[in-house]
């Protein structure tokens, strides 16, 4: 028994040495090591320490896969020889959307993080102004975090 959980243990730090190298996939790792993929599989399944391994190597895998196509892509594109720009930024927002993305999320407060104008002031304002309801329509007062018939 105790030469089977040595290949074992064996086993595991093989795959996950060579798990660290990002151009190997699973099905390489299985490839080198004559280990068929369900059983690398069945190990991160079911050895909680063995997961915790691969998924740390896969976390680190990943920015490192993230660099190199930047890299490759930053080499390319200042020695001017192109390349498919759908492929680059296909690439790039999947893998790295924190830092490659379109959309610009800004949130407007007040002071300290303060909302701009107390719900107080807002109700007061729909309430008293006379040009309020003109500016303000039905639909865009229900949106308002404000009882819609206030006491």
């Amino acid at each position: 028994t105790d030469g089977k959980l040595a290949l074992v243990a064996s086993q595991k730090k093989e795959i996950l040495a060579l798990a660290s190298d990002p151009l190997l996939t699973v099905k390489n790792i299985s490839e080198k090591t004559n280990i068929p993929l369900r059983t690398i599989y069945g190990m991160i399944e079911t050895d909680l320490d063995f997961r915790h391994e691969w998924y740390t190597i896969a976390a680190q895998k990943d920015v490192m896969r993230t660099d190199i196509v930047e890299d490759s892509l930053f080499k390319r594109a200042a020695e001017e020889k192109g390349g498919n720009p759908a492929e680059t930024i296909f690439y790039l927002k999947n893998r790295a959307p924190h830092r490659w993305k379109d959309k610009v999320q800004q949130e407007v407060t007040g002071a300290d993080g303060a909302p701009l104008m107390s719900v107080e002031a807002l109700r007061s304002f729909l309430k008293d102004d006379d040009e309020a309801p003109a500016q303000v329509t039905a639909k865009q007062r229900k949106a308002l975090p404000i009882p819609q018939n206030p006491a």
